[in-house]
């Protein structure tokens, strides 16, 4: 009895919440603990990624998204970058800079209309700072996979009548009754299974045994096509169309294969050139009128544009007077809106914003070997990066989508795979101090035999074939 009053005693003491305080200081005291809890924060935000909706419409307020991401920009910061900052990179900092006075003129002032610019613009600065092994990399595919699939299944099941949720269905509107999906509408979970599959069918084409990557880029595929979106065809479309591009680079030394493969890519390109316009004018007029408006917007304010969210849904069903989840028809909306992510930049914030970014992006890209695709072949997730955002990119050049959550996380994601330059060295993981490494003796004179084995070893001990000397 006399211990149990003791231990309550001890815990009632004013001193134990500063050795509480003293103990979780002493866990974030070290880099490897805030490197380990900012991984275990970006892998939640993976995995929700393509359920988020679904949680909000069970009640999780729809604000975590956001708080979540800069609570990981936090601790990311207090971690080395394996990013190094170039010479071109200040080009990102006037896009920003432009954006902000761009605000300013046209006295922006509502979240809605900023936050697209830079809410999630963290994760090109999270990736660098906690991603720094290959491991850290396939545990991130390997999380999203499976979030991926398991609203593929979910999305089977509601097609099917085997789940039923009418409180789901409920949250934005009819679009759910079409999907069923956890990602939301059919635009975003278009936007994220496009995409997914268009990298999936990239990385069978860049691996050493296809066979399984081809199986999961088929399923993304079809998960994609059952929300009823093109927007999922263009992103998967262009990414086989590049995995073929690839496979036939590789084969162009073989007789028939590659000389096949590469007419193949061709003849897909001339005719995407040559109908797809044609195709669209004809089945979808209003958002090639929409495109138009948005050219013509940019074309008369091509200094700052005319705002940021001059041309986004938010502000239109603002103005309107609609409740967020509405969903009105598009002859009430008319040509307000883009249905361009990337045009929508030069008639925002101007068309200086626009080369900026795409300049800074091109870079990136650059950086990241996609000048030179085959030397990535083979390498694990070195094409990831890449290949995300040339695919948002691609998708957001027909489509809104860096309003959303999804596609704003896909390409910022992308970015920051691309400026990560992770390692397989323990030694050199900028969250482990380096390895004290021998010294060479370079000031021997003598040449002796003894005095160069003794080099060799020490070059040997650094992983590096000695010379012949």
């Amino acid at each position: 009895m006399t211990e149990g009053h003791s231990g309550i005693a001890s815990v009632a003491r004013p001193g134990y919440a500063s050795v509480l305080l003293r103990r979780w200081m002493a866990v974030w005291n070290s880099p490897s603990n805030r490197a380990r809890t900012g991984r275990g924060m970006l892998l939640v935000l993976v995995a929700l990624l393509p359920i988020h909706a679904g949680l909000v419409a069970f009640g999780v307020p729809d604000w975590w998204k956001e708080v979540l991401v800069w609570v990981t920009l936090f601790v990311a910061l207090t971690l080395p970058s394996s990013a190094r900052l170039e010479r071109l990179d200040w080009l990102a900092g006037i896009y920003f800079a432009l954006f902000l006075v761009s605000a300013a003129v046209h006295r922006v002032t509502n979240f809605a209309d900023l936050s697209p610019y830079f809410v999630y613009v963290p994760f090109a600065i999270i990736v660098p700072r906690l991603l720094v092994k290959p491991g850290d990399v396939a545990l991130l595919v390997y999380v999203a996979i499976g979030s991926l699939l398991f609203n593929a299944l979910w999305i089977l099941g509601t097609r099917l009548g085997v789940i039923d949720v009418p409180n789901l269905f409920s949250l934005d509107g009819p679009s759910w009754r079409t999907t069923g999906s956890l990602t939301g509408g059919a635009l975003a979970t278009a936007t994220l299974y496009g995409v997914a599959s268009g990298v999936t069918w990239i990385a069978a084409a860049m691996s050493r045994r296809p066979g399984r990557h081809m199986v999961l880029a088929l399923a993304l595929t079809i998960a994609g096509a059952l929300t009823g979106s093109r927007a999922s065809l263009v992103a998967s479309g262009l990414g086989a169309l590049i995995a073929i591009a690839l496979t036939a680079a590789r084969l162009r030394s073989r007789h028939r294969a590659g000389p096949v493969l590469i007419f193949v890519c061709v003849v897909i390109s001339v005719a995407a050139i040559l109908l797809a316009p044609r195709a669209l004018r004809a089945d979808d007029s209003l958002r090639a009128s929409r495109w138009q408006a948005t050219i013509s917007l940019a074309v008369h304010n091509p200094l700052l544009g005319a705002g940021p969210g001059a041309t986004s849904q938010s502000r239109v069903m603002r103005e309107l007077g609609l409740p967020a989840n509405a969903s009105p028809p598009d002859n009430l909306l008319g040509t307000r809106v883009s249905e361009s992510s990337v045009l929508k930049v030069p008639a925002e914030v101007g068309v200086l914003a626009l080369l900026l970014i795409s300049a800074w992006v091109a870079t990136v890209l650059t950086r990241a070997g996609v000048l030179r695709p085959l030397n990535l072949y083979g390498r694990p997730f070195a094409y990831v990066g890449p290949a995300v955002v040339i695919l948002t990119i691609v998708n957001g050049v027909t489509y809104q989508n860096m309003e959303s959550f999804v596609g704003a996380t896909l390409f910022w994601l992308g970015i920051g795979l691309c400026r990560a330059r992770w390692t397989t060295e323990k030694r050199d993981s900028i969250q482990v101090p380096a390895l004290e490494r021998p010294r060479l003796d370079v000031s021997t004179r003598s040449g002796s035999p003894s005095s160069l084995s003794t080099q060799k070893r020490a070059i040997k001990s650094l992983g590096i074939e000695a010379p012949e000397l």
